[in-house]
C-alpha cells in the first residue's frame, strides 16, 4: 500500500490535496519521435551528403558514394507505481487515485526528457571538422572549446554564448526552424541579467521583441524555443565540476538532431490487487533516445551560477 497515506488520516476534512512542484515532460513535440518500435534496439537512419562536380563532354559521370548511417537507440523500461490501500483510502478526504495518476504521468515524461538530455551529453568533444564535427561544445562566454575543461572556462552564460551556437548551427546549414535551446534556471537568469556590451539585449525591447521583464520569462530568442529544465531526481542537465566551480551543460538543438524511439508509450494502468486489497496505479514506459546528426546539436557549458 501507499505507506505514506497513514501520514494525511483526517480528522477535519479538507478534499483537497496539493502535489509537490514537479515538471512533466519538456521535450514533447520538439524531437523525431517513433511510436510502435518492436526490439530493444531501434536504428535511425541518417544519409550523408551530395556534392555536385561538373563535367566535361563525354567525360565518365563520378558518382557521389553517398555514405549512410544507422545511429542506434537502445529501449529499456521504465516504471513508476504506488499501492492504494482501500481501508486507508476511506481515512482521507481526497482521492489518491486521481492524484498518483497525474503524478505518475509526470513522472514518466521526466524519464523520456532524462533520455533525450543523457544522449546529447555524452556526445564525445573532439575538434572534427566543419561538416562533420565530432561534436560542438561552447563555453558561457561564447568560445568554443573541445578540449578539457578547467575551471577557469567555467563562466556565467551570457549572450555571446547564443551568439556562437547560432553561428555553429548556420555554418553547418541546420535549418532555422525548429532549433531549440535547453536551459537551466540559472542559465536562463544568466541571460537576463549579464551582457557582454553593457546593454541587455535579451531583455531590451530595442532588441527582443518578447518583453520578457514584464512578462516574467524567457520564451524566445535569436529563433530558439526555450525549454527551461529545472531540478530533477532523474537528473536534469548534467552538471561538470573541473576542480571547485560547478558549471552545467546546456544544449542547441535541431528537432530532427535526435530520435526517440517508443517501444510503450507512456501510460497508466489502474488495477485491483485483492491479495493487497489495494488498487495499484502503474505507469509505464519503454523508450530509448539516440543523436541521429550531431551537426545538429551544440552543447553549451556555463557556471551554475549567475555571477
Amino acid at each position: 500500500m501507499s505507506v505514506n497515506l497513514a501520514n494525511v488520516y483526517s480528522t477535519q476534512f479538507s478534499n483537497m490535496v496539493k502535489p509537490i512542484y514537479q515538471q512533466a515532460a519538456k521535450f514533447n513535440n520538439t524531437i523525431m519521435t517513433i511510436n510502435g518500435v518492436q526490439g530493444s534496439t531501434y536504428q535511425f537512419q541518417r544519409g550523408g551528403i551530395v556534392k555536385a562536380n561538373p563535367k566535361a563532354s563525354s567525360e565518365l559521370i563520378t558518382p557521389s558514394n553517398v555514405q549512410y548511417d544507422k545511429p542506434v537507440a537502445i529501449l529499456d523500461n521504465s516504471v513508476a507505481a504506488e499501492f492504494t490501500d482501500i481501508f486507508d483510502q476511506q481515512m482521507v478526504a481526497f482521492r489518491e487515485g486521481p492524484f498518483l495518476v497525474k503524478s505518475i504521468g509526470n513522472a514518466l515524461g521526466r524519464a523520456t526528457d532524462q533520455k533525450v538530455i543523457n544522449a546529447m551529453a555524452a556526445l564525445t568533444p573532439g575538434a572534427g571538422t566543419l561538416l562533420a564535427p565530432a561534436s560542438n561544445r561552447i563555453l558561457g562566454d561564447g568560445v568554443v572549446k573541445n578540449t578539457a575543461l578547467v575551471d577557469a572556462d567555467i563562466k556565467p552564460l551570457s549572450l555571446s554564448a547564443l551568439i556562437a551556437a547560432n553561428g555553429i548551427l548556420n555554418r553547418l546549414g541546420v535549418p532555422n526552424e525548429n532549433r531549440y535551446l535547453a536551459l537551466n534556471a540559472v542559465g536562463i537568469d544568466s541571460l537576463m541579467a549579464n551582457s557582454a556590451s553593457g546593454i541587455n539585449q535579451v531583455t531590451s525591447g530595442d532588441y527582443n521583441t518578447t518583453r520578457v521583464l514584464v512578462n516574467g520569462q524567457l520564451d524566445t530568442y535569436l529563433g530558439f524555443k526555450i525549454i527551461m529544465i529545472g531540478d530533477r531526481l532523474e537528473g536534469g542537465l548534467p552538471t561538470i565540476t573541473p576542480t571547485s566551480v560547478q558549471g552545467i551543460y546546456g544544449f542547441a538543438f535541431h528537432s530532427d538532431a535526435i530520435g526517440m524511439a517508443m517501444g510503450i508509450a507512456p501510460r497508466i494502468e489502474v488495477t485491483y490487487q485483492a491479495q493487497y486489497t489495494s488498487w495499484l496505479t502503474t505507469g509505464l514506459l519503454l523508450c530509448g533516445s539516440a543523436v541521429i546528426d550531431r551537426n545538429g546539436i551544440v552543447q553549451i557549458v556555463h557556471k551554475n551560477a549567475i555571477v
